[in-house]
């Protein structure tokens, strides 16, 4: 008769019995419930990746800020790099419009206008190009 009880009734009715309360009931394998039903384990990840997030975001906008300062302060005569790879010297800026006019070639006089946004870092000013060089 017995046999087809589990064990955890038959403690809840012991202390039921006693007068004590009944004791949580357990997992299958005897363990105790977690009452967050394993939310736990689902939140420490999000939250590393929300900081995470925001630290990488903070990092962005004060390299964005830095990139943008130094574009509004070109000089003719500055060497830039662009997003594309290409290379040139300023040889006008253009604050109204915000472009930027290059000089591509030095020797044939190759001449291009960029936008600020196509501006991706300045390069040394004191870095001389060949021209210069053999000119010294």
């Amino acid at each position: 008769m017995l046999e087809g009880i589990r064990t955890e009734q038959i403690e809840s009715f012991v202390m039921a019995q006693d007068g004590s309360a009944p004791a949580a009931p357990a997992a299958e394998g005897g363990q105790p419930q977690d009452p967050m039903g394993g939310m736990a384990i689902m939140i420490l990840p999000i939250i590393i990746l929300v900081v995470f997030m925001l630290f990488a975001r903070r990092s962005q906008k004060r390299q964005q800020d830095e990139l943008r300062k130094t574009i509004e302060n070109l000089k003719p005569g500055a060497r830039v790099m662009l997003n594309s790879g290409l290379l040139g010297r300023v040889d006008k800026v253009d604050k109204d419009n915000q472009e930027v006019r290059l000089l591509i070639d030095e020797d044939k006089k190759v001449h291009a206008l960029f936008n600020w946004a196509a501006v991706a870092r300045v390069l040394d000013e004191k870095v001389a190009t060949a021209k210069d060089a053999a000119a010294a």
